[in-house]
């Protein structure tokens, strides 16, 4: 039995709405992992999963997040959604595509970052359109948070000015208009922010739900 079917027999014929899974897949960096790990939230409606993996290229990280889906019961079908977070700084624009075709074929969201997740953290505090290399956004981000380091935890320091990041983000992608932003070709731009606003839309709906059935 599903856990759908599960939860619609529980307690007799009441139906109980089962939690959607927001499944985020990062690469083997623990970076990613730290930061989606702290939007868990008891009560909120929502069961986000961030499952370690050993893989660093999109293509394996979408082949990891099918199988992983397959095997929890995760279903975009049933309400839940399934992304994929990578960098792109380290593979060729034949990976990407591949990668986002095969993502597109099984429902599920890449969302890159070129050149790396940290031009996320970075928007939090200036925005940015020149080209960036790995070296240059890093020295960028130890200017904003100074104690900042690889595997540390800064989501606390960083979210009050989430709103503001994910204009920038949505910002650049406009800068870019005419341009893959699936490719090497769109540095600086960030597509996390949609993992983001997908997270806080889902839990904003959840609260309203729960508010409306009291």
């Amino acid at each position: 039995m599903s856990r759908r079917e599960f939860g619609e027999k529980k307690r007799g014929a009441r139906r109980v709405q089962p939690l959607k899974t927001i499944l985020i897949v990062c690469e083997g960096s623990k970076t990613e992992k730290i930061y989606f790990e702290r939007f868990k939230e008891r009560d909120s409606g929502v069961k986000i999963e961030v499952p370690t993996n050993k893989f660093t290229d999109p293509v394996n990280l979408v082949k990891f997040a099918r199988d992983y889906a397959k095997k929890h019961d995760i279903s975009v079908a049933e309400g839940d959604s399934i992304w994929v977070v990578f960098d792109v700084d380290q593979n060729r624009d034949e990976e990407i595509t591949k990668a986002k075709a095969l993502a597109d074929d099984l429902d599920i969201i890449i969302t890159p970052s070129n050149p790396s997740f940290e031009l996320w953290y970075l928007l939090h505090y200036e925005p940015s359109t020149a080209h960036l290399t790995n070296e240059q956004l890093g020295k960028k981000l130890k200017k904003c948070i100074p104690h900042y380091a690889k595997n540390i935890c800064v989501f606390d320091e960083i979210a009050p000015t989430q709103k503001l990041a994910i204009k920038r983000a949505g910002d650049l992608n406009a800068h870019h208009t005419g341009k893959n932003l699936y490719s090497r070709s769109s540095n600086p731009s960030t597509q996390v922010f949609r993992v983001v606003v997908h997270i806080d839309k889902i839990k904003t709906e959840n609260r309203a739900n729960a508010r409306a059935r009291r």
